[in-house]
């Protein structure tokens, strides 16, 4: 469901990325990111997406916010290396205790 935020990440930095990609024969995504890193480029982005179709009155307490409900925590630690785009995830945690649907 949240994939668009990491669409939204990629679409930013491909365009910061683009610029020094069209002045230059890269042979390599390492060679690109070098260059945008030479060329003091920001290659990390935070992503954003809101679902569609939901909306919620505070003073009221009526409304639907989410498109789902889940009580849950989860956490991840992740590497990532910045020159390369070469990731891990070093350890990732997920629980969860109770999830539906709302109803359309």
């Amino acid at each position: 469901m949240y994939g668009l935020a990491v669409l939204d990440v990629c679409m930013e930095i491909k365009a910061r990325m683009e610029p020094i990609a069209l002045k230059h024969n890269f042979s390599s995504f390492y060679e690109l990111a070098s260059a945008c890193y030479a060329e003091r480029i920001d290659l990390s982005a935070h992503g954003f997406y809101i679902t569609p179709d939901t909306e919620f009155d505070w003073k009221a307490g009526k409304g639907r916010p989410f498109s789902y409900f889940t009580y849950g925590a989860s956490f991840s630690e992740v590497e990532i290396d910045t020159l390369t785009g070469d990731f891990s995830a070093s350890s990732v945690f997920f629980a969860i205790k109770d999830a539906s649907f709302c109803k359309s």
